[in-house]
């Protein structure tokens, strides 16, 4: 797995819980293998086209992701989380 694809995976997280429902990007038409990875790997779904998006010949094509709190929850593994251990010298006390 890529930097690119775990970067991807924590963005969408994030939204997640920030309370994002869906997630729009645009891909360059001539990018097969990007639009196939974000529709295939991470469940992006065609919105459409957009001609000359920036500029004459600059075309776009806009996916969509739906996204929610359950879809990464069933992602996180909780089975090696272990309670944190403090000692003296970890704690900061200021006045």
């Amino acid at each position: 797995q890529g930097l690119g694809s775990l970067f991807l995976e924590e963005v969408i997280n994030g939204l997640a819980l920030s309370g994002i429902t869906s997630v729009v990007i645009e891909v360059d038409p001539n990018n097969p293998v990007a639009l196939r990875l974000y529709q295939s790997r991470f469940g992006f779904e065609y919105i459409r086209d957009c001609t000359d998006e920036y500029g004459q010949g600059h075309h776009r094509i806009h996916l969509r992701r739906q996204i929610s709190l359950s879809n990464i929850v069933d992602e996180i593994k909780f089975d090696n989380i272990q309670p944190a251990v403090l000692n003296e010298e970890d704690l900061l006390l200021t006045n």
